[in-house]
């Protein structure tokens, strides 16, 4: 049975356990419920942070100048004024996490312990604690439910970007009122990916809460694939954004320390959307058989902006059924969206931008940025798409594009840049119609019940292979075999190979790729040398608006974005 030790440094509250005195941080008398946040470093191999949220998990419970080691399923509790705190660390076999330690204060019942510790043993001193005590939140409620396993990806195929059952538990848990409250601003790391929902034993601080905004499919049921989310840029952890996020930059040599605040990540992160798919049709031929896309999307928010950034990690193969001939794909950058347009909603995107561009072109001012090339006189096979969508439709709901047959919305961006890379995102519930100065009329108002236009139902293709380019791996190509690895060769944010690069320095323009293990029905050169996604067309992507029935929706950064 693994065990573990954590020093708990914080000292402002002096108080009694077991004929041992015990320092921990201070929470106000007379507010029981107040927040606790307790600065923690391990000394095993796991860095942990300790909030109040509600329920127990952890891995163990240890005192200043003490140590305390919990097996799985123990627990200890300490007095404060008013109220209780109590570590513990879940059974083993369950599915919650038990890297971090979480504490929580409530009201007490008597004035004595209700449990015995195991034994202290002398406690690792330590100086400096790894956490800093965030600005205070509200406590949660009492009878908070646990998190789903989000690395469980049973079922998983076709349009769907997480597993079944756990889209199933987040509905029903959205529904039972826990969540009903929404979340502060210190209760969310806008470097962890979430659904609407903040549970308490998650990875965002706080809880229980519900967001104002998601980021789409889940990374983490691909971990086996492509190992934990932002591990290849050097930011295991990070799920969401990167190194190479966007700002506005005027010229390709503008620092992003000039335009400080307008970082995608701080200007406009709730545009960030995962698409995951694994398990997909691989009929014959070179496919692409699993992925995981990150990229952002404001949809109608950003009919203006041109660039945006993206990442994406695959898992390719020659024959499916012979794994020997698969290998990962991974690449970033800044993405090319092309001319924005808008045909009218019966019309096909790409057929409409051959027949009838410039007519349906709606210049902006991106349109002229130095570092893209944009032909101003024909179309780009790149575009943002936005159809033009009447009153009648507006009522009908995003139902009507969701149909079988190809996937083709009311909102379709066609992407380029990385290493060569293209995909197709497909919005079914853009929140309005782009005028023809960029800006955009919202279909619905914030509090209206009905209404579900809320960027929320997306699917993505990779179109229309992914391509093995060789002017990035010449020399790690064989006639019919790549093996490129992560830290061989690095990009610039545009896709220019940066030779000055390493793993110790992944940044803006120092993006690492990798193609390893791949192998080619054609030998570079001697034709088109790519994987094919082969989609269900037919099947559904899943809703990421779970706001309960009846409720109007919890996705209302579309009403306040850029703040």
């Amino acid at each position: 049975m693994r065990r573990q030790t954590i020093l708990v440094v914080a000292v402002t509250l002096l108080l009694s356990l077991a004929g041992v005195s015990v320092v921990w941080a201070q929470t106000t008398p007379d507010a029981p419920m107040a927040p606790l946040y307790l600065p923690v470093v391990t000394t095993g191999d796991d860095v942990v942070s300790v909030t109040n949220v509600d329920g127990e998990v952890g891995a163990a419970a240890v005192l200043e100048g003490q140590s305390i080691t919990l097996a799985a399923g123990e627990q200890v509790t300490a007095f404060c004024p008013g109220g209780t705190l109590r570590v513990s660390r879940p059974a083993t076999g369950g599915a919650r996490d038990t890297s971090r330690a979480i504490l929580r204060c409530v009201v007490a019942a008597t004035a004595t312990p209700t449990s015995t510790p195991t034994a202290p043993a002398t406690a690792t001193p330590t100086n400096t604690p790894v956490v800093a005590p965030p600005t205070a939140t509200p406590t949660t409620p009492a009878g908070a439910v646990n998190a789903p396993n989000w690395t469980i990806s049973t079922a998983m195929r076709d349009e769907l970007g997480m597993a079944p059952a756990t889209y199933s538990q987040i509905t029903a848990d959205a529904a039972g009122g826990q969540f009903d409250r929404e979340c502060t601003e210190a209760e969310h790391d806008a470097t962890r990916w979430h659904t609407l929902l903040n549970y308490a034993d998650d990875d965002q601080p706080g809880g229980s809460c519900h967001f104002d905004h998601h980021h789409g499919d889940n990374p983490h049921a691909v971990n086996d694939i492509f190992g934990e989310p932002g591990a290849w840029f050097t930011r295991a952890g990070q799920s969401i954004s990167y190194p190479w996020q966007t700002y506005p930059a005027q010229r390709a040599s503008d620092p992003p320390g000039m335009y400080p605040g307008l970082l995608e990540n701080e200007y406009k992160h709730e545009g960030y959307l995962w698409v995951v798919r694994r398990n997909q049709p691989c009929n014959g031929g070179a496919c692409v058989t699993d992925f995981r896309l990150q990229h952002h999307f404001h949809g109608n928010l950003d009919g203006g902006v041109g660039m945006h950034s993206a990442s994406f990690e695959g898992r390719v193969c020659d024959d499916a059924s012979r794994p020997e001939t698969c290998g990962i794909v991974r690449t970033g950058g800044w993405l090319d969206y092309g001319h924005l347009i808008a045909p009218r909603s019966n019309e096909d995107c790409f057929q409409a931008r051959q027949d009838r561009f410039p007519d349906i072109w709606i210049p902006v001012a991106s349109d002229n940025l130095p570092y893209r090339q944009l032909d101003q006189d024909a179309p780009f096979d790149e575009s943002r798409c936005h159809k033009v969508l009447s009153a009648q439709e507006v009522a009908a709901g995003p139902i009507q594009f969701r149909s079988s047959g190809p996937a083709v919305g009311p909102a379709e961006w066609w992407a380029h840049g990385a290493s060569d890379f293209r995909f197709q995102f497909v919005m079914f519930d853009p929140v309005g119609n782009v005028n023809q100065d960029g800006s955009f009329t919202q279909f619905c108002g914030m509090n209206d019940v009905n209404c579900r236009w809320r960027h929320s139902q997306f699917t993505a293709r990779i179109q229309y292979v992914l391509p093995l380019n060789s002017y990035y791996f010449p020399e790690y190509g064989g006639q019919r075999r790549v093996d490129l690895r992560l830290g061989q060769r690095f990009l610039d944010r545009f896709g220019g190979i940066n030779g000055n690069c390493s793993m110790a320095t992944v940044g803006m323009d120092c993006i690492p790729i990798e193609y390893s293990n791949i192998t080619l029905r054609t030998a570079i050169g001697q034709g088109l040398a790519g994987f094919v996604q082969q989609p269900c067309n037919s099947c559904r992507s899943i809703n990421h608006d779970i706001t309960p029935a009846g409720m109007p929706s919890w996705v209302t950064y579309v009403f306040d974005h850029h703040r």
